[in-house]
């Protein structure tokens, strides 16, 4: 691994060739060599056409990591184990710019000073110092045979990753360049080895002549490398039969392709695999044999690179050619890039019928799996065996995709490597879990396989890994698919998960009404993209904010700079704030987290994802609306994900990497504007009076199914009302409809039965048979939507049909808030000793909070522990009278919860409900 300094150092000298080419292009006229080379690049067949700066980053990066790689090369100078010979040094250089083919005449004088400076700046390196930078668990030689001498290949190609992120960190992240860790490389081609000698009967593996291997986002080749290896070590244990040189260059290389979008790693993919050649006796007086090309491999098909892999062909048992599709396709293009007519039509078939409003289909690694399974299908056998991210295993809008890979492959091997830091995830025990790249997302490794003549459903294995990344490397470097203990896995149909799930109660559960089919105008929650920008606890300061924001200073720096006022590719900011105007009716409380309202500048026609449709609802009178959330994956101590409110919401109230939280309004509203205009810029518009407010009210119905009432009706034997409540004798109205929707939500007994399906879709709730069972649960529900709303029991209803305005204060019993000075909070640490029925939250050196009980502490609402979360929050903020006074009224609230969530438990138990199977 090249180490941090070096990395710099280089790119350094990368900045400096970088304006010594620019120099060249505004010198030469538009006939010059470089020009012509430029024109050249912009007409690559199925390539992305760069511009000026493009190019000559990508000249720079490369030549200078040309230096580099001759410089690795004249350090291996072993003999190979063939007859002695001395292998051939890298030159990769040697014919001057090799992303263009420039003779070195051609380089200016300040280019051959950068080039040589480069040369001396390696010159004084020890490599054997930098081999020792590897990282913990970083990649190291494995599966080396006697005689492969040293590991200065895994060097070249690992050390691109670091060199990228000191020369361009945001180039890195827009390609997904992480090199793969040896250890999951080796898992995965050993797998591949084995399941060709056990599942199609090729005893010799990868070293099987009628094999061929395509690497589809090769990078600097580790994968083709590590295949080099294995067939190596398999001739060698075996007895070869002829000069392994010969044996490379006839049989080998020539099934073998990599296809790489970005030039300069699949130049460094081919001088790595030259010198592992060289070192192996294999070596070449050039490159040309090996077949590794920059090219888009999602607009190719294998049968461009072997003729007897064009579909038709077919491939059977008994000897014929198989491929093998092996890789680790990039991870954080989210679609942007790839998106060709042939990429479209090939995704397609994983939105069959999923009649979603918003798709996650199009990250690039689904593209990779996609173009994988249709080369394997269209040739009729083969193994499809990648490392990606693991949201595909168990995402709603992913199961078509998963009944995909079913219908196509007979067998599946799923290995779990979890990691995910977003979510959080701890292993089992509760130890922390680590990822084995350099990266947020989860990941896993998938092997697919398709045997001749037979299609799904797939049999699905599954097994997972916890814990460090070096225990993960540990396993990775000495297991594959025929040493790891499987479980197998039926994926249910509908869903069709590819991980084990425990849905033992799914066909009463099943049975239930869905609170996405109760209420039936619903949607997901305010996206403003730029929060810093429109979003304040402070209305002043974000009224003064937003009026700047339209001013000329709002398009000005520092402004522009520190609030991001500029287009991106998904929300044109610009247009909007031209076609919009300042109005104060647009300064809107909004529940922002959980017991958490701040101010909002929400103006449909300005705000980026404004969820209009639901949201007006909310603004045109008094109203009650569910929070709720479609799926999560957090590892939280039980369903959390549902709470009340009576304002508008921001995506991220709840805390999920599966979406945002959705909004169930009550009530909707005939004349629902919201006294708001859509952003128009029409400063007359949105003074909506009282009366207005009062007639619009008036003119409210529920947002409740009519079959969920008519079902409510014929159960329970009460009369559906159309607003308000009823007396939960004779008649029920929405709002005890809410509430006992709310206390099924809330019980305990129902979170733990059903935790799996919970996290998966919208939950379902059951309705009781029994008026009195009905009516006991509406009236906890009620209480719990008071304390919710931060508001003393009363009715739970809308507005002035609720309880008291604000929860009581002083401080709950026994509780104690210690505030001296003026002081910011600081660092928020909660203790308890063992058995002590109540803690301390230090939040400072002069602040803490005493009295607070662990189950009121630990209560979690929308993945949050919303007193903790609310302090962090605003940390360096001094703390105000009222801040206090709203924490107290949040550790009432929480308090009660725990206690009427025992309640609603007792209720259902008493009733004889018959809630589990």
């Amino acid at each position: 691994m090249i180490t941090s300094t070096l990395a710099r150092s280089l790119a350094q000298t990368v900045r400096h060739l970088h304006r010594a080419m620019l120099d060249i292009f505004a010198a030469e006229g538009a006939q010059g060599i470089w020009h012509q080379r430029f024109a050249a690049s912009q007409q690559q067949p199925g390539l992305p056409a760069p511009t000026l700066d493009e190019f000559v980053t990508t000249c720079a990066q490369t030549i200078i990591y040309g230096v580099f790689a001759e410089w690795v090369g004249d350090q291996v100078l072993p003999s190979g184990p063939d007859q002695g010979a001395t292998p051939t040094p890298v030159r990769p250089l040697r014919g001057g710019c090799f992303p263009t083919g420039i003779p070195r005449e051609h380089f200016s004088p300040a280019m051959a000073g950068v080039v040589e400076a480069c040369t001396r700046l390696l010159a004084t390196q020890d490599i054997e110092r930098v081999l020792r930078h590897d990282r913990p668990g970083s990649p190291l030689p494995w599966n080396h045979a006697p005689g492969w001498t040293a590991r200065c290949e895994d060097l070249l190609m690992y050390g691109y990753e670091p060199f990228l992120a000191a020369c361009n960190a945001s180039l890195r992240a827009r390609r997904g360049v992480f090199s793969t860790p040896a250890p999951v490389v080796s898992y995965l081609v050993r797998s591949v080895d084995a399941l060709l000698q056990q599942g199609f009967e090729r005893p010799m593996g990868l070293a099987d002549e009628q094999v061929f291997v395509l690497d589809p986002a090769t990078g600097t080749a580790p994968f083709l490398c590590a295949v080099v290896r294995q067939v190596y070590a398999t001739l060698t244990s075996r007895g070869q039969g002829e000069p392994w040189r010969t044996y490379a260059a006839e049989k080998l290389l020539p099934r073998l392709v990599g296809l790489e979008l970005m030039l300069t790693p699949a130049l460094i993919g081919r001088f790595a695999l030259h010198l592992l050649l060289s070192q192996s006796g294999g070596w070449f007086a050039s490159t040309e044999p090996i077949r590794i090309y920059q090219a888009d491999a999602l607009t190719t098909t294998p049968g461009e690179w072997w003729e007897h892999l064009s579909p038709g062909v077919g491939a059977s048992s008994s000897g014929g050619p198989l491929l093998v599709v092996l890789g680790n396709p990039p991870y954080a293009n989210f679609g942007r890039l790839n998106r060709s007519d042939r990429v479209r039509a090939l995704l397609s078939e994983y939105k069959v019928g999923l009649n979603e409003k918003k798709l996650n289909l199009d990250d690039d690694f689904i593209k990779f799996i996609r173009a994988g399974q249709w080369w394997i299908d269209q040739h009729g056998a083969g193994i499809l065996a990648l490392v990606t991210s693991n949201t595909y295993l168990d995402g709603i809008t992913h199961r078509r995709m998963r009944q995909s890979l079913l219908e196509t492959f007979t067998d599946g091997y799923i290995l779990n490597l979890h990691g995910h830091r977003r979510k959080h995830e701890h292993t089992p025990t509760g130890t922390r879990d680590e990822n084995v790249f350099d990266i947020q997302q989860g990941v896993a490794i998938g092997v697919w396989v398709k045997q001749p003549g037979h299609r799904g459903p797939a049999r699905v294995r599954y097994a997972e890994q916890w814990g460090t990344r070096d225990e993960k490397y540990a396993y990775l470097s000495e297991a594959s698919v025929a040493t790891t203990a499987w479980t197998d896995v039926r994926p249910t149909p509908g869903s069709f998960f590819l991980v084990p799930r425990d849905f033992g109660a799914t066909e009463q559960y099943e049975a239930w009404w869905s609170v996405r089919d109760i209420f039936p105008v619903q949607q997901n929650s305010i996206k403003t993209d730029r929060d810093d920008l429109f979003v304040d606890r402070d209305r002043r300061v974000l009224e003064q904010r937003i009026r700047t924001f339209y001013s000329e200073a709002g398009v000005q720096s520092p402004f522009r700079e520190r609030y991001r006022v500029e287009n991106t590719s998904s929300y044109a900011l610009l247009p909007r704030r031209l076609k919009t105007s300042f109005h104060p009716a647009h300064l809107r409380p909004c529940l922002y987290r959980p017991f958490d309202v701040r101010w909002l500048y929400y103006a449909p026609g300005l705000t980026s994802r404004p969820a209009w449709e639901v949201m007006r609802h909310m603004l045109a009178g008094e109203n009650l609306a569910l929070v709720g959330m479609r799926q999560y994956d957090y590892h939280v101590s039980d369903y959390c994900y549902v709470l009340a409110t009576e304002w508008i919401i921001e995506s991220r109230v709840f805390l999920s990497n599966r979406g945002a939280a959705s909004l169930f309004p009550l009530y909707l509203y005939a004349c629902a504007d919201g006294g708001d205009s859509r952003g128009d810029g029409d400063d007359g518009a949105g003074e909506a009076s009282e009366e207005d407010g009062r007639g619009r009210q008036r003119q409210r119905q529920p947002n409740l199914a009519e079959g969920f009432l008519a079902e409510v009706e014929q159960r329970t034997g009460l009369r559906c009302l159309l607003d308000g409540a009823g007396d939960l004798r004779a008649t029920a109205g929405p709002e005890d409809i809410f509430h006992y929707l709310y206390a099924v939500l809330h019980s305990p007994t129902y979170r733990r039965t059903y935790a799996a399906l919970l996290k998966i879709d919208f939950p379902r709730v059951w309705l009781t048979d029994d008026a009195h069972q009905f009516a006991a649960l509406a009236r906890q529900g009620a209480a719990l939507v008071d304390y919710h709303l931060l508001r003393l029991p009363g009715r739970g209803g809308v507005g002035g049909g609720g309880g008291v305005a604000d929860l009581a204060c002083p401080a709950p019993e026994g509780v104690t808030f210690r505030v001296h000075g003026n002081a910011p909070i600081g660092r928020v640490r909660y203790c308890a000793g063992p058995g002590q029925p109540v803690g301390r939250v230090g939040i400072g050196p002069d602040h803490a909070v005493e009295g607070i009980a662990p189950d009121v502490w630990d209560r979690q609402v929308g993945g949050y522990r919303p007193l903790e979360k609310w302090l962090r929050d605003r940390q360096g903020c001094p703390l105000r009278e009222e801040d206090i006074r709203h924490y107290l009224r949040m550790i009432t609230a929480l308090g009660a919860t725990n206690r009427l969530m025992g309640e609603i438990d007792i209720i259902i138990k008493e009733g004889l409900w018959n809630l589990v199977p």
